[in-house]
């Protein structure tokens, strides 16, 4: 139990952009197949693609993965496509479709039309809005907000040269959750966007009240989809 706990721990670090806390989290953990994906993002991240691949690939390798293969093969689609591997993305993203349909529950369904979309804007499909869009209410319904403002930013990227304004409103309703739950990798992804669109400058998160720091931490923890 606590290296599951410590495991899902380091999952949030890396979303944060935190990556040596997570590999502090991950120090010894490095044989657990469920702390494979998070060593895996942190590669992705740096830049070693051949090594988040390699990760990657032995947890969905592991028999014992199976029943949680989604997110892997998410972020498998994720490495592919900074590889330049579109086919080989594609199939991953098929992959998790049809884990997703097998299955109840709008996450992995969000996920699949996310890997999905990003799949098709590498291609230059006319789908990739409508399975971005599909995401987004996928993500509503499970109540995961920081994927929900990930989808966004995607949407945005998709429609930097179609629609441009559409393109700035979702890459600033982006950047706007991503600084409220404390993403800040991904904020600076959504800042940078908005930059290159000309759209309002990034002003930091905006609060109602003054939290304490424990209010603040579990409000970070249910931002990413955590319970009790």
């Amino acid at each position: 139990m606590r290296s599951a706990a410590l495991v899902r721990l380091a999952d949030l670090r890396v979303r944060q952009g935190r990556f040596e806390e997570a590999e502090q989290l991950l120090a010894d953990l490095d044989q657990q197949p469920d702390a494979l994906r998070p060593l895996a993002a942190i590669q992705l991240a740096r830049g070693n693609v051949a090594l988040a691949r390699d990760l990657l690939e032995r947890a969905l390798a592991n028999p014992g993965m199976a029943a949680v293969a989604g997110p892997v093969l998410a972020l498998l689609v994720d490495v592919e496509l900074a590889d330049g591997a579109v086919e080989e993305a594609r199939r991953a993203a098929d992959r998790l479709a049809a884990l997703a349909a097998d299955q109840r529950g709008h996450y992995l369904r969000a996920a699949a039309a996310l890997a999905r979309g990003k799949v098709c804007v590498a291609e230059g499909s006319a789908d990739a809005r409508a399975c971005l869009q599909d995401a987004l209410s996928a993500f509503a319904r499970a109540q995961m907000p920081v994927d929900l403002a990930q989808a966004r930013l995607e949407l945005a990227r998709a429609m930097v040269t179609e629609r441009p304004e559409v393109a700035v409103a979702e890459a600033t309703a982006a950047l706007e959750a991503f600084e409220r739950l404390r993403a800040a990798r991904d904020a600076d992804a959504a800042a940078a966007l908005l930059r290159v669109l000309g759209g309002p400058a990034r002003t930091g998160p905006r609060r109602q009240e003054v939290l304490t720091k424990r209010e603040e931490e579990v409000l970070e923890l249910l931002g990413h989809g955590l319970g009790n």
